[in-house]
């Protein structure tokens, strides 16, 4: 019994269920770091065209791809080293997050025209509607695909916070530790 308890306190399982109350508050620090990376890239964006139409004599158009294009670049450096902290392969993870934003917008667009045409929604608020579908489904699929932690790498991350951290896992593993140098 003792043996099988050891080898439970050294277990991925062990560790991951021991630091579900750490995954919860990095997933919740993900989501504000996310929502700031929106902020940021939403008026980076905007002073790209309205520079671009002002300074340049950028086409409306032509100035709103350029803008759209260095915010969406940007957004996705912020959120691939600051809001998810990937090591992923950058050419998957862009492809994936082009993807993923690509998907978001369809979301959006049906969820913003279903609330305007058959729910009678006032479009302003409609937008609103969208524009949060938007960004949680692009927020879920970073999280769980493009900018995915490999599970090997999980455990190795989580197993070594347990030991830097073992206030829990003293309580459980201490104790068989010490009948064993008895």
């Amino acid at each position: 019994i003792e043996a099988g308890a050891r080898l439970f306190c050294a277990s991925p399982v062990y560790v991951l269920a021991l630091q579900s109350g750490e995954a919860i508050t990095r997933m919740m620090q993900q989501l504000i770091r996310y929502g700031l990376v929106g902020l940021a890239n939403t008026a980076f964006g905007l002073s790209l065209i309205y520079i671009a139409m002002s300074v340049f004599g950028f086409a409306p158009a032509a100035a709103n791809a350029a803008g759209f294009a260095a915010a969406f670049l940007f957004s996705y450096w912020l959120n691939r080293r600051w809001t998810f902290r990937s090591d992923a392969r950058i050419g998957r993870s862009l492809s994936g997050f082009a993807a993923a934003c690509a998907i978001g917008d369809a979301f959006n667009l049906a969820a913003v025209l279903t609330a305007i045409n058959f729910a009678q929604v006032n479009p302003d608020i409609a937008q609103l509607f969208g524009v949060a579908i938007y960004a949680s489904f692009v927020f879920v699929a970073s999280k769980l695909v493009v900018f995915r932690t490999s599970a090997l790498r999980l455990v190795f991350t989580l197993r070594a916070r347990a030991m830097r951290r073992p206030l829990s896992h003293r309580a459980v593993c201490a104790p068989l530790r010490r009948t064993s140098h008895d």
